[in-house]
């Protein structure tokens, strides 16, 4: 959680408070470009507490105390923490910009426009307004947004070069030189430019040269096309009844579905390969793996390294390593070198990283999960010849879920379909068949295996059990109990969930409710249940080691997401002898049956809520039925999403992948 900067230091400027001198300011300066570190930022945010207190309200320190929790990269708070200051100092760039960037990462686009727009209203006449507009606009990544814009501003400031440059340099940074030299050829006389900009122009023309002679002006599709490199290869025969290493790879260890069920597989085969060093008569000759961009503790993407570290599994993170040069990946191919350069940064960073480690361990397997994985690594595998590369969905297709869009994944998809030894999976039939209908591959190209999930422990460590007393002391006068367990974030719809609870109790004032998450949208709840007057009845118990612990405290689950892949709380709460109330998303149906272990709404896209407080009322209110849909349940997901089935079809798919 962020600190409150602003209940605590954020006080109007009072007359005996001090104006920060020279001395001052070059402190906060030097405190945050020493913060290279969450851990130095937090050191050096204890050195700043007492300036907050001397200069109480000053625009200068308590921007420099919001940087220090930027870089101890706390999320929860950060946002309302920048809204707020930019409130205070509406004509601050820096905030402005700030405030957007956490808009955009909470997906809050159109909020981050209605900013934009009353900001700065005047961008059309005023050229200092549109600069600091078109920076507004790169924080929230609009990159559409400022094309348009400038197409309209760049005629208003005809002799404007300082707005041109800038313009172009975004565009340099989208790796889009050959529009950017359209751009700095409408710039009048540009020899008398200081040498900065010259260089910037001479760097455009030289790139956008390289660019169309070769074919690399259609951005999109690059990644596809380095790829397509590859699809007349050989891979390297291997052994059926021998598997060497297999690197699991994701963006980040975070408490989400994927990533506890890449943990708990990745951990099963290597106990496995520990206690027993073979599985079905294949030897398994090398340690299993686990490789991630980062696994940051202050934001939380280190939630189920420790599930990693009990089993023994190396977990690589590639931020924590020195990134080498494209030339140190000894290509042997300039084109292709030069090539690499016009990936988007995070794609080229991830890939020069992965490339050594993939080849340092000879990796026989590299099992990419997610579609910001695959994204990340795929090209790395490639290049480092690893043999067999499984190309793991895990939700439904980008281009059902907008937010999540990024326009080189098809480019990259299509071909990678086509390269020898590329096995493509999922962990629903649903899936398979949306990303099957967006790609128009053949469905029976994908490889379908379940989740797998075990019962989990209904123990609960000492903050979980102070929280549930605190629940029942409040609310002692309910009889049933609806749990929730997601992360915040807009596709989980937890405002919508806390409304139909609210609705709910209008009827039925004995029942309580509890999530179990936390995320983006964490902080709107809170606010929300206390608008309402739900304090007593609405619980948010925010991240959990322990969900059997208070899914044992429940009588039934609602889930109300708008897109899924196969979705764990399901199955985990079935487990656990729940009978659900679910949307249905993605592979829900595949992971209940309705009617039978719970019930499933008639739509994903506009959930009837009026159907959700119905199905809700026939369970709780229905003792003998919710016992039998429990036990039900229970027994389906048993039978179905068990660790030894996942862990067989996987070896499967290592050793014996379909051709």
């Amino acid at each position: 959680m962020a600190e409150n900067l602003l209940d605590a230091y954020m006080v109007p400027r009072i007359k005996s408070a001090p104006k920060p001198d020279t001395v001052v300011l070059e402190l906060c300066k030097q405190l945050v470009q020493e913060s290279q570190t969450p851990g130095i930022a937090s050191r050096n945010f204890e050195k700043l507490r007492p300036l907050l207190e001397e200069y109480a309200g000053s625009l200068e320190v308590l921007k420099t105390g919001a940087d220090l929790l930027e870089r101890k990269r706390i999320k929860s708070g950060m946002l309302e923490t920048w809204t707020e200051l930019h409130t205070k100092f509406p004509r601050d760039g820096h905030l402005l910009r700030m405030r957007l960037r956490w808009l955009r990462r909470g997906k809050y686009m159109e909020e981050g426009f209605i900013v934009i727009n009353q900001s700065l209203p005047n961008r059309a006449k005023n050229v200092e307004q549109a600069v600091t507009a078109l920076l507004a606009y790169s924080e929230l990544q609009a990159f559409g947004e400022i094309d348009v814009m400038m197409e309209e501003l760049l005629p208003l400031h005809p002799t404007d070069s300082k707005l041109r440059i800038l313009y172009a340099k975004n565009l340099m940074r989208q790796n889009r030189f050959i529009d950017a030299h359209m751009v700095v050829k409408t710039i009048d006389n540009p020899a008398r430019l200081s040498a900065a900009p010259r260089h910037i122009i001479a760097e455009i023309e030289e790139q956008a040269g390289f660019q169309k002679s070769h074919g690399a002006d259609d951005l999109v599709g690059l990644l596809g096309r380095l790829v397509q490199r590859y699809s007349d290869r050989t891979p390297r025969v291997r052994d059926p009844k021998s598997l060497g290493c297999v690197v699991f790879y994701t963006g980040q260890l975070g408490a989400g579905g994927a990533e506890r069920q890449l943990t708990r597989i990745a951990a099963g085969f290597e106990t496995i390969r520990i206690e027993k060093g073979e599985m079905d008569g294949v030897k398994l000759t090398a340690p299993f793996r686990v490789a991630v961009r980062h696994a940051n503790a202050e934001s939380g993407a280190d939630f189920f390294l420790p599930v990693l570290e009990n089993a023994n599994v190396e977990t690589f993170l590639c931020v924590d390593t020195e990134k080498p040069s494209i030339q140190d990946l000894n290509l042997n191919d300039p084109d292709f070198e030069k090539l690499l350069t016009f990936l988007p940064a995070d794609i080229l960073d991830n890939t020069l990283r992965l490339v050594p480690y993939f080849r340092k361990h000879n990796v026989e397997v590299a099992y990419l999960w997610q579609d910001g994985g695959i994204l990340a690594a795929a090209l790395a595998a490639l290049i480092a010849e690893v043999p067999s590369v499984i190309v793991s969905y895990r939700g439904l297709p980008p281009n059902l879920r907008p937010d999540l869009y990024r326009p080189q994944l098809e480019g990259l998809y299509r071909s990678m379909s086509k390269v020898p030894g590329v096995i493509l999976n999922s962990n629903c039939i649903a899936a398979a068949r949306a990303y099957a209908e967006w790609l128009d591959h053949p469905v029976d190209r994908y490889n379908v295996i379940y989740n797998a999930l075990v019962p989990a422990s209904t123990a609960g460590d000492a903050r979980d059990l102070q929280i549930w007393q605190d629940v029942e002391t409040r609310s002692a006068d309910c009889i049933h109990t609806v749990v929730g367990v997601f992360r915040f974030d807009p596709n989980k719809r937890p405002i919508l969930w806390v409304k139909t609870a609210a609705a709910y109790l209008a009827k039925h004032p004995d029942t309580r409710f509890i999530i179990v998450g936390q995320g983006s949208d964490f902080a709107k709840c809170t606010t929300l249940i206390k608008e309402m007057g739900c304090e007593d009845r609405i619980f948010l118990v925010g991240r959990s080691n322990h969900v059997g612990y208070w899914l044992e405290k429940a009588d039934i689950l609602l889930h109300l997401a708008e897109y899924e892949g196969l979705p764990n709380a399901i199955i985990e709460a079935q487990i656990a002898g729940l009978p659900v109330v679910a949307t249905p998303a993605g592979g829900t149906h595949e992971a209940m049956v309705h009617g039978s272990t719970g019930y499933c709404l008639g739509s994903n896209s506009n959930p009837d809520i009026e159907e959700a407080l119905s199905f809700l009322d026939d369970v709780l209110n229905t003792p003998q039925k919710a016992e039998k849909m429990g036990k039900r349940a229970h027994k389906f997901t048993k039978e179905r999403f068990t660790l030894e089935r996942a862990l067989h079809g996987n070896l499967r798919l290592f050793v014996d992948p379909p051709h």
